[in-house]
């Protein structure tokens, strides 16, 4: 211990005066006053030993501005005062280590608040009085702001109860050796009397016991006192950084404890009691509240302990007895309030992992390893109903006390009303998400003998509608007791909890409480599951040597509300907030009243983020609220605007004195930030497939005054405020055409809803072609207004959207050519993509031709022009391939009023081949294969799917097909199968393939599979493939289209972590087994499979191939979903369990192999005979259990 200090003491001792026992009078002996200005006191480790063995040192107290007094009484009581003006504690572990790799940068323990750095008052004071009666000890905590370092505060802990070695022990060794050589009767003397026991009972040597002298025990009652006051206690999630998060627990507190009182033992008072979260090096804006303020009462009081009655027949069993002194702990508080965030949970999950782990050995290093306990303590601990686990840590914390043993183990406790609001400040959002309240809460908890307890309480929860901006409950009031006991069962212990409720438990359920559920749980989960470990975490250093990398980032302000100015003009905004208390005087606000400070400028085409509220600590606080937001907005060269009052998803139009009309639009940007626009009431929308110049020109019209501005393709923008009643002309970006020669007209279009369409063009200069288009104007839900001559006095609410003239959507899987006759119109269109025809008159007549692959030849299809309104129509293209087959696609029309025209190409049937195997299809009776089948259909599986269509009216609608002719070579013939319906459901079909030469016929082959009958003469067997065929309609554009696909019926998913063989039944019990004869799956493969043989069982079997001398496994079926495990040996009868399970999945079974660890174990035995059983089990060892009767 090193000091330095600079001031003044003063002392004095009076003496000769009368003795205070028998005057009665008290005079003070000593008094003593030290002033330490600038004293620094250091706790070392280890001092300086050369330069391999440094100076360690722990911390260093400074006492800038203290005074320390000393008193002491003729009555033999004493006091001892130590007031701080400013003191400072320091971790001075790391302070030769460089600050970047320091495990704690926080270097000042306890220093001044915020407010103790200005005030002058006192900020630390210790007091000890010692009298005769009584001991105080009373310590006061004066804005203060102190570091909870847990390491740091361990490691002063151990300092402090380290013994400190003796320096004359040596010299009291040698002068207790020269006394026992001197006299060994008094040396004798004296070990009597230290060994001489102080129990009052005297052991004689006979059988009977007497009761010697009582010798009372007088112990000084203590006391101490503890004033906080305005006091900061951190917990910092990083210790390695300055920027890092922290949790703050501030508070007001007095505490009163008197562990040897009779009525109340402990007090304690928190006034104020706050914790909140914020980054260090911006705590007052980043401060968000997780406990409001609140007050909190802490008694202990304690029964009186019963008196021991003084009898002479009670001897050693009376003293051995031992009297429980019953415990009631109670908490009052009225409201709690807890505000926990998404990011709080990260930064407390950060705070637990961040202790260092030379924290945890210091918590385990005075842990006992090997304690022996007194056998009578103990019985009589667990005579009480403890368990010896219990007994143990009562005797440990007690130190061998068995009376405090006993109160240790007594407990009750009672709360209040308690309110959890979860915060969703994940990403971009800072939004309340569920509030949980538990009201008029009654709980007690019992320790001894039985831990037992019981609650009731009354359950309200709600969540908050982003949507709407307001509560709604998910949880409607429930009032529940809920009782609990813990109790032993054949040496376990085990807790039996019951809840019940006269009340119906009543639970909203809605859609958007589902889907803020599931986005909660997907956003939360990214980001949990983000933050990872630092690719060069392995190569770092000593723990004590690195920068841990926090897992957290720095908390972002979150800005609900954001403004978008698109009216091409500058604007000019404040934000007025009402309640129901606040009147309707507050609601119009005058400009007269509105500071120049407070209205923001926000130009032309610019975002704003605002508040409505400013940030508070407490946040969220005012969501419960009936409050309305408003925004007051003057644009330049318009009127101010009457207030108007936003709400999720909607649209306002306050009209301004000067006749336009002003739309603020409110979205949902992200997951809850709103998005408010404010536009004209005129929108242009571009569904065009180029970008477009929109000409917005005055009354002078096309060579007068003018602005353009530019659309782009598939967007929409509102045109400037400026420019709503001027005349608007188009014309493509990127063709070489002058603007549209007629004017958009809109004023026309009056009726909610009403939609007028027209066709308009723009003519090349030279006067060689045009660019059709087409404009439809709709009327959106604003409030009606008359028409009247002066188009100047039409409001505008319109939507302008400009479409091309004629659309072919091509809604076929391979691509598609199209062409109109008689013009110089043609292209191609991709699968699943359309084509614009600019050049093309919806208003004449179109003979409209489509031409595929392999289809050259077309007959072409009049398309009429549009006389009336809207129309739909559905007719068939013919098309024919190479080969003169036909194939008819579907066309369906649709004419819009006022000319565009839209043109879908589908087909009636798509053929997906999935089965791995070539086919060839064609229509029942059917002489010829369908069209767009030749060679290579007979050679390999076509990949894209095959257009079908009946070509034969008179034949039935139904398909028939067979595998291609080079499955198996020259020598073999392919058989049509039995025919199937393309129209909806599963089924199935087997292909057959039968030798030239020997064959048997088709009705044979299935005669004798049905009926499971081997012939006797040997007779080539036919091939047989099992196809799956599943038929589903499409969906939206592709309603009109039936996907058939073609699959093998079974599926092998190998998914275990074996080699398997699969064969069928009668394969795996003959004895020559070929390779060709069974498949073979490595893991994690899938294969078809069909079955060899059909006038054989349909049985299938497996074999472990990475296993030696295995053996088939038993034959299962395949042909419905089951689940199951089978069993496989080898040559030593060594078991070895695989996991099948049969899943159909459209057409097709799936058979999933998977290894049997990693699903619950297939058997259970359950023993409900009246005795115990032994059941014997061999693995490898022979092993055995008991199994307890039921």
């Amino acid at each position: 211990m090193t000091s330095q200090c600079t001031g003044k003491k003063w002392y004095s001792v009076r003496t000769g005066r009368t003795p205070t026992v028998l005057s009665g009078k008290v005079w003070q002996g000593i008094a003593m006053a030290i002033d330490l200005n600038n004293v620094t006191v250091e706790l070392l480790l280890a001092h300086a030993d050369g330069q391999e063995c440094p100076e360690q040192s722990l911390a260093k107290l400074d006492f800038i501005c203290s005074t320390l007094k000393f008193d002491s009484y003729s009555d033999q009581s004493k006091d001892i005062d130590l007031v701080s003006n400013e003191i400072v504690i320091s971790d001075t572990r790391f302070r030769d280590a460089p600050v970047n790799v320091r495990p704690n940068v926080f270097e000042k323990i306890l220093q001044p608040g915020p407010r103790g750095k200005k005030s002058k008052t006192f900020q630390l004071e210790l007091h000890y009085r010692a009298t005769q009666e009584s001991n105080k000890f009373s310590v006061i905590l004066n804005n203060m702001k102190v570091m909870c370092i847990f390491d740091w505060i361990l490691s002063i802990r151990d300092f402090l109860m380290e013994s400190p070695d003796d320096p004359f022990k040596q010299e009291k060794e040698v002068a207790s050796h020269d006394v026992e050589m001197a006299s060994p009767e008094v040396s004798r003397q004296s070990s009597r009397d230290s060994t001489k026991t102080t129990s009052p009972l005297t052991v004689s040597s006979g059988i009977m016991t007497k009761r010697g002298p009582i010798v009372e025990e007088v112990e000084v009652p203590f006391e101490m006192k503890l004033n906080v006051s305005d006091t900061q206690f951190i917990v910092v999630e990083d210790s390695t950084t300055w920027d890092t998060n922290a949790v703050i627990l501030k508070s007001t507190a007095i505490l009163n404890f008197r562990p040897k009182a009779q009525d109340k033992i402990l007090s304690c008072t928190l006034q104020s009691l706050e914790v909140f979260s914020c980054s260090l090096t911006a705590e007052e804006e980043t401060a968000q509240s997780i406990i409001d303020p609140l007050t909190i009462h802490v008694d202990l009081n304690a029964n009186p302990l019963p008196k021991h009655k003084l009898s002479s027949s009670g001897g050693l069993l009376e003293a051995s007895q031992v009297h429980q002194k019953n415990l009631v702990l109670e908490v009052t508080f009225n409201v709690m309030n807890i505000r926990l965030s998404y990011i709080d949970m990260k930064m407390f999950l950060a705070i637990l992992n961040s202790i260092p782990q030379q924290a945890l050995k210091a918590q385990q290093h005075e842990k006992p390893t090997d304690k022996t306990y007194q056998a009578n303590k103990l019985s009589s601990l667990y005579d009480m109903g403890f368990s010896t686990e219990d007994c143990k840590k009562a005797l440990d914390l007690n130190k061998m006390n068995l009376t405090e043993a006993a109160v240790w183990l007594t407990e009750n406790v009672k709360s209040s009303t308690v309110c959890v609001c979860l915060i969703d400040d994940c990403g971009d959002s800072d939004v309340p998400l569920a509030e949980i309240a538990f009201s008029s809460i009654q709980f007690s908890q019992q320790l001894s003998p039985r831990q037992e307890g019981l609650a009731s309480f009354l359950l309200t929860g709600d969540y908050y509608n982003r949507k709407l901006s307001g509560w709604e409950p998910f949880l409607e009031q429930w009032k529940c007791r809920c009782e609990w006991k813990q109790y032993y069962q054949n040496t376990e212990k085990k807790t039996a909890v019951q809840i019940s409720a006269q009340d119906v438990l009543n639970l909203n359920l809605t859609s958007t409480l589902l889907e803020l559920y599931n986005q909660t749980k997907m956003t939360w989960s990214e980001d949990y599951y983000r933050q990872g470990v630092p690719a060069n975490s392995q190569n770092l250093a000593h723990p004590l040597s690195r920068t841990t990398v926090s897992c957290q980032r720095r908390r972002v302000p979150f800005v609900p509300f954001v403004l978008s100015n698109e009216t091409g003009c500058t604007l000019w905004f404040t934000t007025v907030t009402t309640t129901p208390r606040s009147g309707r005087r507050k609601s119009q606000k005058d400009d007269h009243y509105i500071q120049a400070a407070e209205w923001k400028k926000v130009e032309s085409g610019e975002k704003m983020p605002f508040f409505f509220h400013n940030k508070e600590k407490n946040r969220h606080e005012k969501t419960h609220e009936l409050s309305t937001n408003q925004l007051v907005v003057k644009v330049d060269g318009w009127m101010k605007l009457s207030n108007v009052t936003l709400t999720y998803s909607s649209k306002h139009d306050p009209s301004l004195q000067k006749p336009a009309r002003v739309v603020f639009d409110v979205k949902q940007e992200g997951k809850a930030r709103k998005l408010i626009t404010v536009r004209s009431a005129l929108i242009v929308r571009n569904e065009l497939d180029s970008g477009i110049d929109l000409k917005m020109a005055t009354d002078l019209g096309l060579e007068g005054k003018f602005n353009i501005m530019e659309i782009p393709a598939n967007e929409s923008l509102p045109l400037p405020l400026p420019y709503v009643s001027s005349m608007l002309y188009i014309r493509p970006s990127d063709w070489p055409v002058k603007y549209c020669n007629e004017t958009i007209h809109w004023q026309n279009v009056g009726l909610t809803g009403e939609v007028r369409e027209k066709i308009m063009k723009c003519d090349s200069p030279d006067g060689s072609g045009s660019y059709r288009f087409c404009v439809s104007v709709k009327r959106e839900n604003y409030p009606e207004q008359l028409l009247t001559e002066d188009s100047s006095l039409i409001l505008p609410g319109h939507t302008l959207s400009i479409r091309p003239p004629v659309i072919v959507r091509n809604l076929l899987p391979v691509e598609l050519r199209y062409y109109i006759k008689d013009t110089a119109i043609s292209g191609t269109v991709k699968a699943k993509d359309k084509a614009y025809l600019h050049a093309a008159d919806p208003q004449q007549p179109l003979e409209l031709g489509l031409n595929l692959e392999n289809f050259p030849t077309c007959k072409e299809l009049v398309v009429p022009p549009v006389t009336t309104g809207p129309q739909y129509h559905k007719v068939k293209i013919r098309l024919y391939d190479t080969k003169g087959r036909l194939l008819e696609l579907l066309i369906k029309i649709i004419f819009r009023k006022g000319g565009s025209v839209s043109i879908h190409v589908t087909a009636p049937y798509w053929l997906v081949n999935t089965s791995g195997l070539p086919l060839v299809f064609r229509q029942d009776y059917c002489q010829q294969d369908a069209a767009g089948q030749f060679e290579e259909h007979e050679l390999a599986r076509s990949v894209t799917p095959l257009l079908f269509s009946y070509a034969e009216k008179d034949l039935p609608d139904l398909c028939t097909m067979r595998v291609g002719k080079s499955v198996k070579g020259p020598d073999a013939v392919p058989v049509w199968c039995k025919r199937f319906s393309l129209e909806s459901g599963t089924g199935m079909r087997r292909l057959n393939v039968v030798p030239k030469t020997g064959n048997r016929p088709d009705w044979l082959v299935q005669l004798q599979s049905q009926a499971k009958l081997s012939l006797a003469i040997s007779i080539p067997h036919a091939t047989v493939y099992n196809i799956g065929i599943g038929v589903h309609q499409g969906k939206g554009l592709y309603a009109d289209t039936n996907i058939v696909t073609f699959a093998p019926l079974y599926e092998i998913d190998n998914q275990s972590s074996h080699r398997l063989a699969i064969a069928q039944r009668h394969i795996a019990m003959s004895e020559d087994i070929k390779f060709d004869t069974h498949l073979i799956a490595p893991p994690q493969c899938k294969i078809p499979f069909h079955w060899p043989r059909l006038d054989y069982d349909q049985l299938l079997c497996v074999n472990l191939l990475d296993v030696k001398k295995c053996s088939w496994s038993g034959g299962f079926r395949i042909d419905k979903t089951n689940s199951f495990h089978i069993n496989i040996r080898d040559d030593k009868s060594e078991s070895h369990l695989l996991k099948v399970e049969v899943v159909m999945e459209g057409p097709t079974f799936f058979i999933v192999f998977g290894d049997a660890d990693e699903v619950p174990p297939p058997f259970r035995i359950d023993n409900l005979a009246e005795v115990c059983t032994v059941v014997v089990t061999e693995i490898l060892s022979s092993e055995h259990s008991n199994l307890s009767s039921t």
